[in-house]
């Protein structure tokens, strides 16, 4: 059973998985939330294990799917 809605409480990893969905890169999410590279990496980890998911874009989906995240959000990866 995946475990997305428990995503919703968790707002760092909510954060980083709203800008892999805009197609941020780890280095440019740390930059704009302000945290190490390493800690993105992190969240990241623990949403492919939370979502059961193998792949970011597999996360993603998931995501989508869920209600996470809201696609064609218009944002930039700039």
């Amino acid at each position: 059973m995946r475990h997305a809605s428990s995503l919703r409480s968790h707002h760092g990893k909510r954060q980083v998985l709203d800008r892999l969905l805009d197609g941020y890169r780890n280095k440019q999410i740390a930059l704009e939330l302000g945290i190490f590279e390493r800690t993105v990496k992190m969240h990241r980890a623990a949403i492919l294990v939370k979502l059961e998911a193998r792949t970011t874009a597999e996360a993603i989906r998931i995501g989508l799917a869920s209600s996470l995240v809201i696609g064609d959000r218009g944002g930039s990866n700039g």
